[in-house]
């Protein structure tokens, strides 16, 4: 059961991300690619400001088994074939992932992204990349 200050709660929380999001610019280029990294910062540059972690996935469907840590394991003679094809598709669903990633980083205001992260899963026939990073304004020193 929501409580009367539950709802006020997300309704400010709504208003602020609706007024939020009218503020934001409309172009819809994603964060450069010079400004992503897995470190908490930039050489030469401040972080001016933080907007929030940001994440995004992207799957695929798989015959290859992997392992609980996304390395493929017991291949059969003759699967290397499979394996590349597998190594292709990862290493794709990644690089579409981190372009979403900049594009909801881009949404928030940010010109960066600092602590990205990439996780594969699986499940049954399924493949999952997720990756995950700090949206952040950066300024040169």
């Amino acid at each position: 059961m929501v409580t009367g200050a539950m709802n006020r709660f997300i309704d400010g929380m709504i208003a602020k991300m609706s007024r939020d999001f009218s503020l934001k610019t409309t172009d819809a280029s994603p964060v450069s690619d010079e400004f992503i990294t897995d470190a908490q910062d930039f050489e030469g540059y401040r972080i001016a400001e933080y907007l929030g972690i940001i994440s995004d996935t992207t799957s695929f469907e798989s015959d290859v088994a992997l392992s609980d840590e996304g390395s493929a394991t017991k291949l059969d003679v003759g699967d290397a074939a499979a394996l590349e094809g597998l190594e292709a598709k990862i290493t794709e669903a990644k690089e579409t992932t981190r372009r979403g990633v900049a594009a909801k980083a881009k949404e928030l205001g940010a010109n960066a992204i600092i602590g990205l992260g990439y996780s594969t899963f699986r499940s049954v026939g399924v493949v999952t990349v997720s990756a995950t990073g700090t949206a952040v304004t950066v300024q040169e020193e």
